[in-house]
């Protein structure tokens, strides 16, 4: 599965060649599927070319630094040098610093403060959707809507379930879609957004 970017202006003013990036694994520690250490994350990146390497909580994002053009075969480096560790190559979407701020101040979730009993998530998605279904799509079962798609990423509202807990969105996406994609709460692309602003180090 090939990685997902666009390419995007680079904002790191000390190293004019280079831009940050992060690299959003797939099912990685979900459900005891796809166990992976830290230090193997950075590791597979470090060793593929990447710079200034981080890894930040534990669903499998890595950021690093790179000349725009050398991305994809860094990320493909990585993925064959992880093949070892998971049993087979992850599927990566990879976002530019850029490309992560602008989440931020588009979409449905930009400058809304929400409810606290409804969780919402961005999904990267690995390609374009084959599909294109009538928004907003619900899903009943696991209360989960898809409010908005564009070009690569999508936006989830999850609703407590009656059974309390929460549906996740992934597989939900990927049906309504057609591609696969892995899942950040709001939260967590915040934070992302605030590393790769600040080059990796703690916001």
């Amino acid at each position: 599965m090939p990685t997902t970017r666009s390419r995007a202006p680079n904002t790191r003013r000390d190293a004019p060649d280079r831009a940050r990036y992060v690299a959003l694994l797939r099912a990685v520690n979900v459900a005891g599927r796809g166990i992976v250490k830290k230090d193997a994350l950075r590791d597979a990146f470090a060793r593929a070319g990447g710079r200034n390497v981080r890894t930040f909580i534990a669903s499998g994002n890595v950021l690093f630094d790179a000349d725009p053009a050398r991305v994809d075969a860094i990320v493909a480096a990585a993925r064959r040098r992880l093949r070892a560790v998971l049993g087979a190559e992850p599927v990566v979407m990879v976002r530019s610093a850029a490309e992560i701020q602008a989440l931020l101040r588009r979409g449905p979730f930009a400058g809304v403060d929400p409810p606290k009993i409804i969780k919402r998530y961005i999904l990267f998605l690995a390609a374009p959707p084959r599909k294109r279904p009538r928004l907003p799509l619900v899903q009943p079962k696991e209360a989960l809507d898809l409010v908005h798609v564009s070009k690569c990423d999508c936006w989830v509202v999850s609703r407590r379930k009656p059974s309390g807990m929460y549906g996740f969105p992934s597989l939900f996406v990927e049906g309504a879609l057609g591609v696969p994609s892995t899942a950040r709460s709001w939260s967590t692309v915040v934070k992302l957004a605030a590393l790769l602003a600040s080059g990796g180090a703690p916001p």
